[in-house]
């Protein structure tokens, strides 16, 4: 189902993805927000229902399970050409820029849009215009 000829079946399955990956990141690492923090990611991790109350989510289980789950979603191959767009634009927390498990596992991910022979692919790592952060 899914190879360089191929396109998945189900458009809508990647970005939503990508969407719960990046609310999971930001919900962990975004020190910031005082907002009420999303129960379902805690309920998706296993949380305890204290976790969810106290409003913390713990960074390494999140980091852990969505890694894997990015790092997942660009062994397909028809997946990292819109994968690579999705994630072009977004500017992650700083706090998890300095947590070594998420840096490491976005290398992962970077690492294979580097390596794919597509330049819409490898054009996605380049900042997306000159003076601006990205």
């Amino acid at each position: 189902m899914h190879s360089p000829g191929a396109r998945c079946p189900h458009p809508r399955v990647l970005p939503n993805l990508m969407a719960v990956f990046l609310a999971a990141i930001w919900s962990a690492f975004d020190t910031k927000c005082s907002y009420r923090r999303n129960s379902s990611v805690n309920l998706l991790l296993g949380s305890n229902r204290t976790e969810i109350t106290n409003n913390k989510l713990p960074k390494e289980k999140v980091t852990s399970c969505f890694m894997k789950m990015i790092e997942l979603c660009a062994t397909h191959e028809d997946w990292v050409k819109e994968m690579a767009p999705l994630l072009h634009p977004i500017p992650f927390p700083e706090e998890a820029l300095k947590f070594p498990p998420f840096v490491m596992g976005m290398v992962n991910v970077l690492k294979r849009f580097a390596s794919d022979q597509r330049p819409e692919v490898r054009e996605c790592l380049f900042p997306m215009r000159e003076g601006k952060e990205s």
